[in-house]
This record gives structure tokens, C-alpha cells and sequence, in this order.
């Protein structure tokens, strides 16, 4: 028997109710090798919506971890030795909160094929993708107006989104850099610091983080974002060059250079789920 048809899903493996009997876990599991960077594929239905569930095992983790991304996908990340029912649990123990993620879904975040026609966000702004037919004199990924054309080169229908994917992730990642760049000399020269160095990150899980050596990184992500979000990370990250922690000196130094810094950090809470491909 073929690699392929060993890691079909064959069987379905188990019902799980929670406590409160609205959510019901459906797992179906392979019998072949998953690697484990594609991770273990199952299914979860949270409130009669069944979405797909990937666990994924990393010596990084030390605890459960739960993600529920824009294509409406739920990531689990958990220690590469955490037992099956062990992991059972702790999914169990997150759907209440899955399910309210899941109900405060925008509508802009059903999933849909990425190729021509799909919205997507830069800046804050509402764009349609628009894939250029092959023998176009220009690969990459170009704005015009209301529109983001992106040229591929020639690829095989299986390998289309996915090749859209790493063209649009490209793209953001270069938008992100250079908004970011003018966003950190302006505040640090506010600040009062030398403007620290940084990276553009493809991080799921922060959109801003600050090194111990003073590094900062971004995720590509806040390309997707209005200005005044992306602003609101970029001074955050700054200001824990000031200071460490999230104590009150910290927020009062995010405030004394933006005020309204609760509506920001809100607002990202709320539609952060948004700025995904």
C-alpha cells in the first residue's frame, strides 16, 4: 500500500461532549506517518461546524496551545510528549472559548480560495486579488487601486494557492518592512533611543515582540492592518526598550505617546483574526 493511502483517514476515531453538551469532538486519525510540520489533521466541530484541527508537536511547547486562524482552522500546539488523552483534555477544556471566538467571527473571515476575486486587506483597505494569465513580463505582486495583481510563474493547478500564498506573504512582508521602518525612526527619535534594529517575522502567535538584545520583531501580518494599528505595535515594542514588563510605568509610556492606545490595542484584539491570508 502506498505512503499516500496509509495516511488516508480510514476510521473515525471518537465523540467527546463537553459539560455543557453544545460542542461535540469529531477526530479522525491516519494510520500513515504525518510530518510534523504538516501536523496531525482531524476534524472539530465547534456548535454543529465541523473545522478542521491540526495538532502540531514542538519540543518549543511546555503547555497547550489553541488558535483559531481566519480560514477558520484550529492549530493546537502541544509538547512532543504530551499523551493523546492529555491532549483530549486539554482541547476540551478550550472549546467553550472556541466557541465564542467562533461566534464573534467577522463575516469578512469565512474562508474562501485564494485566486482571483478573494478580498484581501492592506493597510486597513479592502482589495481584490486579480491573477495575472501566465506570460506576463513581470512576476510578484503589484497595487493598483482597489485591485492587488499577482503574476506567478508557471505552476501546476495543484500548486496554484499555495504559490499565491508565498507571493502575497512576500509582498506584505516587504509592505510591512518599510511602514514599520519610518514608524520606528519617528518614535524612537521621540523616545530618546538609537532606532533599534528589527525583523520582519512570519509569527502567528505575537504580532510584536522586543529581544533581550534590544531586537525587535514585527509580524508581516500588520501589513494587513489599519496605520494607526501597526503604530499603536510598533510603540509598544519601543517603549519596552524603556522598560521590561507591562507594569504601569509601561502603559503610561505608551500613553503619553498615544492617548487613545486602549481603543488600538482593542480594536487588533478584536479583528487581529482578520489579518491572515
Amino acid at each position: 500500500m502506498s505512503r499516500y493511502r496509509e495516511g488516508c483517514i480510514t476510521f473515525l476515531e471518537g465523540f467527546l461532549n463537553d459539560s455543557g453538551g453544545f460542542v461535540k469532538w469529531l477526530l479522525r486519525r491516519g494510520r500513515g506517518r504525518l510530518s510534523r510540520e504538516a501536523g496531525m489533521s482531524r476534524i472539530i466541530e465547534v456548535n454543529n461546524r465541523a473545522l478542521p484541527l491540526i495538532i502540531r508537536r514542538t519540543s518549543r511547547k511546555k503547555s497547550i496551545g489553541v488558535e483559531l486562524t481566519c480560514r477558520q482552522e484550529v492549530i493546537v500546539r502541544v509538547p512532543r510528549s504530551l499523551s493523546e488523552a492529555a491532549i483530549q483534555e486539554g482541547v476540551n477544556k478550550c472549546l467553550p472559548w472556541l466557541t465564542r471566538k467562533l461566534a464573534a467571527l467577522p463575516a469578512a473571515a469565512v474562508p474562501a480560495v485564494l485566486d482571483s476575486g478573494r478580498k484581501v486587506l492592506v493597510l486597513g483597505e479592502v482589495k481584490e486579488l486579480v491573477v495575472v494569465p501566465h506570460g506576463c513580463p513581470w512576476r510578484g505582486v503589484i497595487a493598483q487601486g482597489a485591485e492587488l495583481h499577482v503574476a506567478l510563474p508557471p505552476i501546476t493547478e495543484k500548486n496554484r494557492e499555495a504559490a499565491i500564498r508565498a507571493a502575497l506573504a512576500d509582498w506584505y512582508r516587504t509592505t510591512a518592512r518599510g511602514v514599520i521602518n519610518g514608524l520606528v525612526r519617528h518614535y524612537s527619535a521621540i523616545l530618546g533611543v538609537v532606532p533599534p534594529p528589527f525583523s520582519i517575522t512570519s509569527a502567528r502567535r505575537r504580532w510584536g515582540s522586543c529581544g533581550a538584545n534590544g531586537r525587535l520583531n514585527f509580524a508581516w501580518r500588520l501589513a494587513m492592518a489599519p496605520l494607526e494599528l501597526i503604530e499603536y505595535v510598533v510603540v509598544h515594542e519601543l517603549c519596552h526598550l524603556k522598560r521590561r514588563d507591562h507594569s504601569a510605568v509601561f502603559w503610561t509610556q505608551v500613553a503619553a505617546l498615544l492617548p487613545d492606545y486602549p481603543a488600538r490595542r482593542n480594536q487588533l484584539h478584536r479583528q487581529g483574526i482578520l489579518y491572515d491570508l
